[in-house]
């Protein structure tokens, strides 16, 4: 019998006892938000999509603490959760997540985990060379998810965009349907970018949308056919036509 908060717990006391030498406070939605790694190859993959949320709140504690590790780091090795307890998509609909809630993807070796009473999560990969370039692309979003949704605000897969940083446009839509098209398409002309992909949206009034990460990904051919003006930004132009 897999015994979830447990799991939390021996997965916590092992990110805790390293040696977590690099710390960044970022702030979403007005909430400070902790990140802890011992990798500064975990540190450089992850933390580029949240730096413009960087900067010291006034708070002396953090409303969230990210603890992001590769096995490698931990003095004893984490045991990856049973492959069996998880779908295709890395869910364990089995499993009573009242409290803790995990996500694992076995084939890419990565695991997530949210403590809702103790407001921390923890990412775990077996290897940091493994993680595919897409994840750094929204960095810790399945937490960001269990952290947000018993608070009035709501993670949402939608673009927002803004000519005067008071209104906007808000652009959902599921993945390929135009969303960084659109928001590209109106950042060449001039309009404020918050997201292509995912925001932070307040659900009590007055209703705001805060910018969460600061990528954009654009298949190759649609960026070397409408957003060429935009090849100093490529942070993969070696690798771009292989992936977005």
């Amino acid at each position: 019998m897999f015994d979830l908060e447990q799991y939390f717990d021996t997965a916590l006391q092992l990110v805790q006892g390293a040696d977590l030498q690099y710390r960044d406070r970022i702030t979403l939605a007005h909430h400070s938000i902790d990140l802890l790694t011992q990798s500064a190859i975990l540190r450089n993959k992850f933390i580029p999509a949240l730096s413009h949320l960087a900067g010291m709140s006034s708070l002396n504690f953090a409303d969230l603490t990210i603890y992001y590790v590769e096995n490698s780091d931990l003095e004893r090795g984490l045991t990856a959760p049973p492959n069996d307890l998880f779908n295709a998509q890395g869910f364990a609909a089995d499993l009573d997540q009242s409290e803790v809630q995990i996500y694992y993807q076995p084939w890419l070796r990565q695991l997530f985990l949210y403590s809702q009473s103790q407001k921390i999560g923890i990412y775990w990969t077996m290897d940091a060379t493994e993680i595919p370039w897409w994840e750094t692309t929204f960095s810790f979003r399945i937490i960001f998810h269990w952290w947000s949704r018993n608070k009035p605000l709501q993670l949402m897969h939608a673009g927002a965009m803004s000519n005067d940083g008071e209104r906007g446009w808000l652009i959902p839509g599921p993945s390929g349907s135009g969303k960084s098209t659109s928001c590209m398409r109106l950042l060449l002309h001039g309009s404020y970018y918050l997201s292509d992909d995912y925001v932070i949206v307040s659900t009590e009034s007055p209703f705001k949308v805060f910018s969460l990460y600061q990528t954009a990904k654009i298949n190759p051919d649609n960026f070397d056919n409408s957003f060429s003006a935009l090849s100093s930004q490529l942070t993969n132009p070696d690798t771009y036509q292989k992936q977005k």
